[in-house]
């Protein structure tokens, strides 16, 4: 009886065309997946169910924090396989997608998976990430051509390599195999299994009101908290969850630029189901175009879901607004409804008992806090930053080189003496600023507590419309 043959696939996204929902659903179902003949190495999923996917399967990071592959870890994988009663390999990585063309000169037989998707929808999904994910504060801006950067490199690599090596179809609610994107996926791959796709916890899209909330906070530094807050905003459903932020002149004139590109594109890569997803697309509607700003009451709609779901999160964002009150937007309107109930005395360390006890702060939270407190004055735990993080300050370094201040002057030390510099210039904000990063840096300090404290008092004024 002839031996089976052994396939690899290889599954590099692109981008946004839901790679997170099938890494998620093939991660959880390795062993239904293997007695179907599918060999789908293991990896780490976060809570939001995002991940690398099989990245780290065959690459490591260099020195550069360049990917490279790791021949040896590559290897050991591919006799894993071998050795399996699997006859298909599948690696999935977004990762992989600029890397195509290495992953062909290393394994020449691999076959390549690369869904293709209305540049309209990647063009939104895109920026939206960009504020979920990555700080981005700025509005959407229309551009003069749609764009179509992902599917150009896409055409690039397999006219390069062969249309032969890959397996190309539309990424299109209505053009699925089966009922959604691992549906469709697993048809490729003649799997069975009867998945149950947990959007909820697969990189779900903010409503409108919630990435607005977030593209608001993103003004602040809030690297420590950006991924609990994403998490808890995904589950904002309280909001428009149906929404575009195109207006409709622009989406107009991006459908008739993407249905000529899609319809060349197409006849030149024969995309399965590229002639359903180019029709859909010119049947399609915009969707209902929101202008990107926020009514109060939907401001405080999101702020009080925080405040529900996580007391502690929004006491420690408000910590960080205060932390920025240096900044302008610091005095914006939002700022003051965010703080309206935690002036400075009761979320910062030198706290006002009887107004942090009359706080809104449930009282377990009050507890928990009023606890610490007695233990850090009698030695037992140390006292409490606001950052259990790195210090966010940046240019410290070339800073000490523009002056030419010797490298043994440490961190901490210049930004004491920056922070003085700006209290003798009666710059209370940013020295307050200042000094609670150098806190961060060097939590037991005598002088930064003792300044710490000192600037809380001076800036501990009522937020304005509060009192």
């Amino acid at each position: 009886m002839p031996k089976t043959q052994k396939q690899i696939y290889i599954h590099v996204g692109p981008p946004k065309t839901g790679t997170s929902a099938i890494q998620r659903c093939f991660n959880d179902n390795r062993s239904a997946l293997l007695d179907q003949g599918i060999y789908y190495p293991a990896h780490d999923v976060d809570s939001n169910g995002v991940s690398s996917g099989n990245l780290l399967s065959v690459f490591d990071r260099n020195i550069d924090k360049e990917l490279v592959i790791n021949v040896a870890k590559l290897e050991a994988l591919l006799d894993k396989f071998k050795t399996s009663t699997a006859t298909k390999l599948v690696l999935s990585s977004e990762f992989f997608f600029k890397n195509i063309e290495l992953l062909h000169a290393t394994i020449p037989s691999a076959i390549f998976i690369a869904y293709v998707r209305n540049p309209i929808h990647n063009t939104e999904s895109a920026y939206n990430q960009s504020v979920k994910r990555h700080g981005n504060v700025r509005k959407i801006k229309p551009v003069v051509n749609i764009n179509t950067y992902t599917l150009t490199l896409l055409e690039r690599v397999v006219q390069k390599i062969g249309r032969n090596h890959f397996i190309l179809r539309t990424y299109d609610n209505k053009s699925f195999t089966g009922r959604d994107i691992v549906s469709d996926f697993s048809s490729i791959l003649d799997v069975k299994i009867n998945f149950t796709v947990e959007k909820t916890l697969t990189n779900q899209s903010y409503s409108f009101e919630a990435l607005e909330f977030k593209r608001w906070l993103n003004q602040f530094e809030l690297e420590e908290i950006t991924h609990l807050l994403d998490q808890l905003l995904q589950g904002y459903k309280h909001g428009i969850t149906e929404f575009s932020l195109l207006e409709p002149r622009f989406y107009e004139k991006y459908k008739v630029q993407t249905v000529e590109y899609l319809t060349k594109y197409n006849s030149r890569l024969n995309i399965f189901n590229g002639d359903k997803l180019i029709v859909n697309i010119e049947k399609e509607l915009a969707g209902p175009y929101l202008k990107q700003e926020l009514t109060e009451e939907q401001f405080l709609s999101v702020a009080n879901y925080v405040f529900r779901e996580s007391e502690f999160l929004y006491i420690r964002i408000c910590q960080l607004l205060y932390k920025h009150s240096y900044l302008p937007i610091f005095n914006s309107l939002f700022v003051e409804l965010f703080l309206k109930n935690f002036p400075l005395n009761t979320v910062g360390l030198r706290k006002n008992w009887l107004k942090f006890f009359s706080s809104k702060m449930s009282w377990r939270l009050k507890k928990k806090y009023f606890i610490d407190y007695f233990k850090q004055k009698l030695g037992i735990v140390n006292l409490s930053t606001w950052s259990s993080d790195s210090s966010s300050v940046k240019g410290v370094k070339q800073l000490k080189v523009r002056l030419g201040i010797d490298e043994v002057v440490s961190n901490p030390a210049l930004l004491i003496e920056l922070a003085l510099f700006c209290e003798a210039n009666k710059n209370y904000q940013f020295a307050f600023y200042l000094i609670s990063e150098a806190s961060i840096l060097a939590p037991n300090n005598g002088l930064i507590i003792k300044k710490l404290v000192e600037y809380e008092g001076l800036l501990n004024h009522p937020i304005p419309g509060t009192s």
